[in-house]
């Protein structure tokens, strides 16, 4: 399983930010109570001799949902996190999606690279989502490329109106979307990722960096007296957490289809009812 990355292996690179100056924080999309829908996946790995602490990020995610209002959450665990059970409950969960609703997808495990096999990538190589066989096993016969990805979330939902929010806390996830495909252009959509596609996501021992700096961020703009705000704002915060907590190495992502011009521009779905407390203790 060479090609599996370890969430603790951290490749130094030039920390760069996508964003800072690119939206108007006072101005941008609202959340106006849009239904969510949300597939979270978060898989240890337990037995492989690859385990990862991400079931905690599921966790964290699902409490996360929950405090801000969300009812139809599927959580899908270590095990139940093989291809065709995935691809059947996202095709589930999409189902129950109406325009202008959230089609949300948060992975949290072990993220790869595969040979290209269409010629799609500039680098010869999918990113995938490293999903197990129906008996836990690591196999990559049981991955999940981009191309299967995109190829499931848009033929769903193209032209219905749903709004999707991509989140992987994994690594080699930058462009886990694949947005620059032409199947994305009519799906106002946003990837979130823990890394570029050449680095790795680190692991604090209870959970992903990417996870405990999204929490502390949602806690931070909550204490700034935010109560509505664009993914931009979310995203920004996301990188000051993890400049300031972590200062990891990893380059924290965003990216986004072409029927958005940038993360100003959907408001972010999860904003929490009550006081919010993000659970990294350090």
């Amino acid at each position: 399983m060479g090609t599996i990355c370890s969430m603790g292996q951290r490749k130094m690179t030039e920390r760069k930010r996508v964003l800072d100056e690119n939206f108007d924080e006072e101005g941008g999309p609202h959340h106006t109570g849009s239904t969510v829908h949300m597939l979270i996946l978060s898989l240890d790995y337990p037995g492989t001799g690859h385990e990862l602490t991400c079931t905690d990020d599921g966790i964290n995610m699902e409490m996360l949902a929950k405090e801000c209002g969300v009812n139809d959450i599927v959580h899908l665990v270590n095990n139940e996190c093989h291809f065709e059970n995935v691809k059947d409950q996202m095709n589930a969960v999409m189902d129950r999606c109406q325009e202008g609703d959230y089609f949300v997808f948060n992975y949290a495990g072990h993220g790869s690279e595969v040979p290209d096999v269409d010629g799609d990538e500039a680098d010869g190589k999918d990113e995938c989502l490293c999903l197990v066989t129906p008996d836990g096993g690591l196999s990559k016969s049981g991955f999940m490329t981009d191309d299967e990805f995109a190829e499931i979330v848009t033929s769903k939902l193209a032209g219905t109106g749903v709004k999707v929010l991509i989140m992987c806390d994994c690594c080699h996830s930058g462009t886990m979307a694949d947005f620059a495909d032409e199947e994305w252009k009519d799906i106002e959509a946003i990837s979130m990722s823990g890394c570029k596609d050449d680095q790795t996501s680190g692991d604090t021992g209870s959970g992903g960096i990417w996870t405990h700096s999204l929490l502390l961020a949602i806690q931070q703009l909550q204490e700034d007296g935010n109560n509505d705000y664009a993914v931009g704002q979310v995203y920004n915060m996301q990188l000051e957490k993890d400049d300031s907590v972590f200062d990891s190495a990893q380059d924290i992502n965003a990216h986004w289809s072409p029927k958005l011009d940038g993360l100003e521009h959907m408001a972010w779905p999860f904003v929490p009812q009550n006081k919010f407390v993000a659970p990294y203790r350090g």
